[in-house]
This record gives C-alpha cells, sequence and structure tokens, in this order.
C-alpha cells in the first residue's frame, strides 16, 4: 500500500505540472494569459462594438511581433476584399481586410522569418456561427507552382463573439495565415521532409475560400455549410462552387513579408519604415507576477512540504525523541516523587 500510495502521489504531481507547465505555459504563459484577459477578452465581451485594432495591438506587442495598419490592397487597389455589394442574401455577405504581420527575427529553428498576414472581418452576419479559410499557395521559388492547401485548422476558423472563440479554441474576428504555418503543413503531411538548402520560407497565396456555418438552433447537430467566397489571384480553380468569386488577390510575399528587410532590427518611431503599430510595445507584464508567486508555491508545496511530512518527517522525530534520551542522566534510577493530589479517598479510621 505504500508503494501505492506513493506512485499514485508522483502520478498526481505530474499531471499538475503538466497542467502548469504543458496547458498554462508555466509562468510566462500564465502572466501572458492574464494580460491578453484583461486587455482583451473581457474588453471584446463588455464591448461589442471593441475596437480589434486595439485588440491586434495587444496581442503582438505580448508576442513581441508588429501589424501594420497599412493594409495590402487588391490587385485593382481597393482597400477590402467585399461582397457586401453582391446580390446575395445578406446573411451570406462578408467583407475582408488584409494586414501584414512581422516577426522581425527569425525562427533559429528552421531559418524562417514567421512573417504572414491577417485576415479580419470588417463586415459580417450575426447569423454566421463562425467563419473558415481555406488558403492555397505555393513554394515562392517554385517554378511548377505546387499547391499547398491550408484547411480543417481551429486557427482558420474565425468567430464574430469572444466566447465562443475561446471555447472554441479558434479566432476572434481575424486569422493570422503565417509563412510557418505552410512550413508546419508541409512537415505534417511529410514528417521525413527536409527542407532544401537555401530554402527561403515565402509563399505566394493563389486563392482564399471563404465558408460560413449557419447553426439553427433548434437543429444545432446538423449546422449548414455555405461555401459564400473566394478571392483568387487570377488561377482557375475547378473545385467547389462559391456564390461569388473575385479575382483580385494581391498576397505575393514582398506584400507582407517585410521581416526580411529589417536586419532583426525593432521598428521604432523614428525608423518604422512599414507603418508597424508600436502602440502598447513593450507589453507591461509586470501585474501579473502574483503568477510567480502561485506557481512557485504549489512547486514548494509538492517538492518540499509534502514530501517531507510523508517520507522524512517521521525519521526526523525518531531522531529527536532518541537525543533526547540519549541525554537522560544513566545509571541513577529516579525515585518517584510524591503524589500531592490524588482521587483516591483515605481509609476511615473506623
Amino acid at each position: 500500500m505504500k508503494w501505492i500510495g506513493r506512485i499514485l502521489y508522483i502520478l498526481f504531481v505530474l499531471i499538475v505540472i503538466g497542467f502548469i507547465e504543458l496547458i498554462g505555459g508555466g509562468v510566462q504563459g500564465i502572466r501572458v494569459s492574464e494580460y491578453i484577459y484583461n486587455n482583451v477578452t473581457k474588453n471584446a465581451i463588455d464591448n461589442e462594438n471593441y475596437d480589434m485594432f486595439e485588440g491586434l495591438g495587444h496581442l503582438n506587442a505580448v508576442s513581441n511581433t508588429y501589424y501594420s495598419k497599412d493594409q495590402i490592397k487588391t490587385l485593382d487597389g481597393q482597400n477590402f476584399y467585399d461582397t457586401t455589394t453582391e446580390s446575395i442574401d445578406e446573411k451570406y455577405q462578408v467583407k475582408l481586410g488584409m494586414y501584414p504581420h512581422a516577426v522581425v527575427h527569425k525562427n533559429p529553428q528552421f531559418d524562417l522569418y514567421s512573417d504572414g498576414f491577417f485576415v479580419l472581418l470588417e463586415d459580417f452576419s450575426d447569423d454566421v456561427a463562425y467563419y473558415s479559410l481555406e488558403v492555397t499557395a505555393y513554394y515562392a521559388q517554385d517554378p511548377e507552382k505546387k499547391q499547398i492547401v491550408l484547411k480543417d485548422k481551429n486557427y482558420l476558423n474565425i468567430y464574430s463573439d469572444i466566447r465562443a472563440s475561446n471555447a472554441n479554441r479558434a479566432s476572434f474576428r481575424v486569422a493570422l495565415i503565417a509563412n510557418n504555418s505552410f512550413a508546419n503543413h508541409i512537415l505534417e503531411t511529410n514528417k521525413d521532409y527536409t527542407f532544401p538548402e537555401g530554402y527561403n520560407f515565402e509563399y505566394h497565396i493563389q486563392a482564399i475560400d471563404v465558408f460560413a456555418t449557419i447553426i439553427d438552433p433548434e437543429k444545432p447537430d446538423t449546422p449548414e455549410r455555405v461555401h459564400v467566397y473566394r478571392i483568387t489571384d487570377g488561377t482557375t480553380f475547378a473545385s467547389g462552387t462559391p456564390m461569388v468569386t473575385h479575382t483580385n488577390l494581391n498576397l505575393a510575399p514582398e506584400n507582407y513579408n517585410f521581416s526580411r528587410g529589417m536586419n532583426g532590427v525593432e521598428p521604432t518611431a523614428d525608423n518604422n519604415p512599414h507603418n508597424l503599430v508600436l502602440d502598447y510595445h513593450p507589453a507591461d507584464l509586470s501585474p501579473y507576477n502574483f503568477a510567480y508567486w502561485i506557481v512557485y508555491s504549489i512547486y514548494f508545496l509538492l517538492f518540499v512540504v509534502v514530501p517531507y511530512f510523508w517520507f522524512v518527517h517521521k525519521y526526523v522525530m525518531k531522531a529527536i525523541r532518541k537525543n533526547k534520551a540519549d541525554d537522560e542522566p544513566k545509571g541513577k534510577i529516579r525515585k518517584p516523587q510524591p503524589q500531592l493530589f490524588s482521587d483516591v479517598e483515605p481509609k476511615s479510621d473506623k
């Protein structure tokens, strides 16, 4: 039974550590989560007209990345990819904006910049539970333009409700499509794949397909998924029948891969050629330093206090009692002390 208890305790400790380190992200992950909750989630819940650019500012600051408010314009010079003027049912109409995302520093593991772009819901229907994206691209240096398709991932689902996005671990009002998204997809489909020397991890986006999922409260198990929009760079796609197709997609690598030209230098107010938003950089995490006390107190309890009282304390007390016994005078027999008080009544003289 003793060993069963010890094994169960070790399993319990591993579960706690896994929850804190893997799910919670450790002390830093908890601090970041608190920062995001207080500066993004809470405000989005309290304000239905929450400014997503403020949210992007905080999210990029806490991850030490940047975004630009300068939109990536369409091939025909427009600011948005828009179906709100099309003759389709209003609940299927949507308007999207594309904004560059820069990381400044390379990922040393893959020698890549995880630059990309944000797809922001500028206008949408409240009838839609969430939107799903399918992104088709090819490696920019591939003469054959072999297609890479991103789909069926949580980060490609965009919710207009912050609670629903958090519950489904999906995106709120915006989705980030980054170079590492395509690199990871290649590795997922071929675990033995080795990127060639000089592979620069830049991708030309050929098409973005938008699907709207509508859930009837009376039939929640049978959602309606509608292919509402397709944007391409002029490439012809045979699969699917979207309600609206536009051929003005303008997401070539040079439109959003800025970090490669920044040479690892963080942007400043005086050196910011791409007009990256610096409002909340660097993110102030000091109000959330209580995470150190909580996490390290838990670890102290698990690794010091409980093991001491479970495995060591009885031996310490035994040693203390033994030392006391050894300190007692030896060779003398103590005489019993007279008892001053007694509950026994003395015998009568009668």
